[in-house]
């Protein structure tokens, strides 16, 4: 009885080698990124899961292009060192360092002015 599995799997493995060996694999070749910028990048990774939608600072959902803390950078620091609610991290130095500031402050003004543009 085992004869009669055998020979019709040992006919199947020599007609149908399996993929290793009888199929050509092509690597997909995916076309370049674009990194983001810097700011956008900060944004996404650290204000985005509260700021995304509307409603009104402070708060889940917190519009900030609005803000009063936009109309300069030194106030935009201060926002994010010292929050003025307790649901907003406060982001240290060590954490959002100056230059990570000066980014995220210019990708947030990018969005309230499109036509600005933004450095990396």
């Amino acid at each position: 009885m085992r004869k009669q599995f055998i020979i019709p799997l040992l006919i199947a493995l020599t007609l149908f080698p399996g993929c290793k060996h009888g199929v050509t694999q092509s690597k997909a070749v995916l076309p370049p990124t674009t990194p983001l910028p810097r700011g956008q990048e900060l944004f996404l990774s650290n204000c985005s899961s509260c700021h995304q939608g509307p409603g009104n600072p402070p708060g889940p959902n917190a519009v900030i292009l609005d803000s009063e803390t936009l109309k300069n950078q030194s106030d935009f620091t201060a926002l994010l060192r010292h929050p003025r609610s307790a649901m907003m991290t406060s982001f240290s130095p060590e954490v959002l360092p100056e230059q990570d500031i000066q980014a995220l402050y210019r990708y947030v003004l990018s969005v309230k002015n499109p036509g600005e543009r933004q450095n990396r």
